[in-house]
């Protein structure tokens, strides 16, 4: 059951994406960061007055309130990223988020990665180099160059550096509360501050608000994302989780055919691929 609702995650989170993307994107970034949370703001609250309260401690909040400027700043990040590439192009660079959290968890936790997890982290730099390659390639160097070239790779490369620190404090407020609480009382935190943020003068919500069954089906999916993820995550080990939630840059890069008209996706698909392996191989490596 868990697999099935971290899958459906990953085909929410993709589906969010995209649809924020071709509908959005031609407004700017603060409309598109807006589209998401308009109609899934109500639907957090009114989950949140339904589902019990758990008895919280100071763990909870510390989660809480490190965990924001991490989150609100990744959120940007993210947008921005979709935005001025490619799905194919940018999606996938969230799978570094299980390399660094290696390294994040070396220093913080004292973890030591095994052979498992080094060969993972060795499939998704393969991956990530293989996603630059093009049948035209060349040179050895130019996918590396390619991927410093492209904006948005670079900034979800960045977005998933944060999410390996914004990854340990979710875990702690989840500890101190549980899933569906803690992720209903963060979003809604958070997705109210970006609000604030991007409607300082109205004119950005006043341009969106006539789409009203667009942001409709993009907030129904965001909220599916949020719920999903956060049953999901409730029944199994959370580094498994997230591996499966990986699978999100293979429908990326499949929306980036139906939705985009992207060509020449082949090379891109099997980065993606690797990626994700690699995620899942490091996911293993955690637990053994």
């Amino acid at each position: 059951m868990w697999f099935i609702l971290a899958l459906f995650t990953a085909i929410a989170t993709s589906s969010t994406d995209a649809w924020a993307k071709k509908f959005f994107s031609p407004l700017g970034l603060r409309c598109m960061a807006i589209s998401p949370i308009i109609y899934s703001l109500p639907l957090l609250v009114i989950t949140l007055l339904i589902i019990p309260k758990p008895e919280l401690d100071k763990r909870f909040y510390v989660a809480l309130f490190c965990g924001l400027p991490i989150n609100v700043l990744s959120y940007f990040l993210y947008m921005k990223a979709i935005i001025v590439s490619p799905l194919s192009l940018s999606l996938p660079f969230l799978a570094l988020t299980p390399v660094f959290m290696i390294f994040t968890g070396y220093f913080i936790l004292n973890e030591v990665p095994n052979l498992l997890g080094v060969m993972g982290i060795i499939v998704v730099v393969m991956g990530a180099y293989v996603l630059n390659v093009t049948p035209e390639t060349k040179d050895f160097l130019l996918p590396f160059k390619r991927f410093f070239r492209e904006k948005g790779s670079v900034l979800m490369a960045l977005v998933s550096l944060l999410f390996s620190f914004g990854a340990v404090l979710g875990k702690l407020g989840i500890m101190a509360s549980n899933p569906l609480f803690f992720g209903c009382s963060f979003f809604i935190v958070q997705n109210s501050l970006i609000l604030l943020f991007t409607t300082k003068s109205l004119r950005s919500f006043g341009h969106i608000s006539q789409l009203h069954p667009k942001l409709l089906l993009v907030g129904i999916l965001y909220y599916l994302h949020i719920f999903l993820h956060n049953y999901s995550i409730s029944m199994t080990q959370a580094s498994y989780m997230i591996a499966a939630k990986r699978l999100s840059i293979l429908f990326g890069i499949g929306y980036d055919a139906l939705l985009f008209r992207e060509k020449s996706l082949r090379f891109r698909f099997i980065g993606g691929f690797m990626m994700s392996l690699g995620a899942a191989l490091i996911a293993l490596a955690s637990k053994r």
